[in-house]
């Protein structure tokens, strides 16, 4: 589907994402290049007399006066074209899919038991509800433009879901800090306060917000510690 192709990023650590994606492939491609050729066509006026002896070096003949030149000795053009952080993130997931249990989840529930339980650090790839502290009160943007980060947590927010589902659910703690200036529709170092992220944030009262995550999942003493790549919702 289209929607799961084209991803409204939140959050992206390109520098994260290539130096991830560069230890699971043998070679990386940075880029690859298309080249045309194009016939040489035109006309050549007098100083076409001052070329002559170059353009016979190439096989054109000698030139004098005003004429018309063609030939099929033409200019190459090429053109570099990286490959987008976006494909390498949708490649290294992939990858790490591939490889064996115990590696990358798509719930971090199961993430973090597994790697508190074997504290071995693991990845996410998923989507959650996180809590957002800075936005439970009302000036949440200056707050995140302040401290430089955007703060995300999973099971510390005193909110109760009353579902019959909730006990099932493993039971786990866990925090992630989102650089500003990692945040594509950030300015510079600040949070717009009337910005699509912030807007975002504060139509959930900074509780239990859907994300889609891509991070590493680093378990600590009684939590798990979540180290961000991509953001999006």
């Amino acid at each position: 589907m289209l929607s799961e192709n084209i991803k409204d990023f939140l959050y992206l650590d390109s520098d994260g994402i290539d130096l991830l994606h560069s230890q699971t492939v043998d070679r990386v491609e940075v880029s690859y290049s298309e080249t045309s050729n194009h016939a040489l066509t035109g006309k050549v006026g007098v100083a076409g007399k001052l070329k002559s002896a170059f353009l016979g070096f190439l096989g054109q003949g000698e030139l004098s006066g005003t004429s018309e030149v063609s030939g099929s000795k033409g200019t190459a053009h090429t053109t570099l074209r990286e490959t987008s952080v976006p494909s390498k993130l949708k490649s290294l997931v992939s990858i790490l899919q591939q490889l064996d249990y115990g590696v990358c989840f798509s719930s971090l529930g199961a993430a973090a038991d597994y790697a508190l339980t074997n504290s071995q650090k693991v990845f996410f790839c998923g989507k959650h509800e996180f809590d957002a502290p800075q936005f439970i009160v009302v000036n949440g943007a200056m707050q995140v433009t302040e401290s430089g980060y955007l703060l995300l947590q999973s099971g510390q927010a005193n909110h109760h879901d009353e579902s019959d589902s909730y006990y099932k659910h493993p039971k786990f703690k866990a925090t992630m800090s989102c650089s500003v200036r990692k945040m594509p529709r950030c300015s510079g170092d600040a949070m717009p306060i009337t910005g699509h992220d912030a807007v975002y944030f504060r139509g959930f009262g900074g509780v239990r917000v859907p994300l889609n995550v891509f991070c590493s999942v680093v378990p600590m003493r009684e939590f798990v510690q979540l180290k961000p790549y991509a953001i999006w919702v």
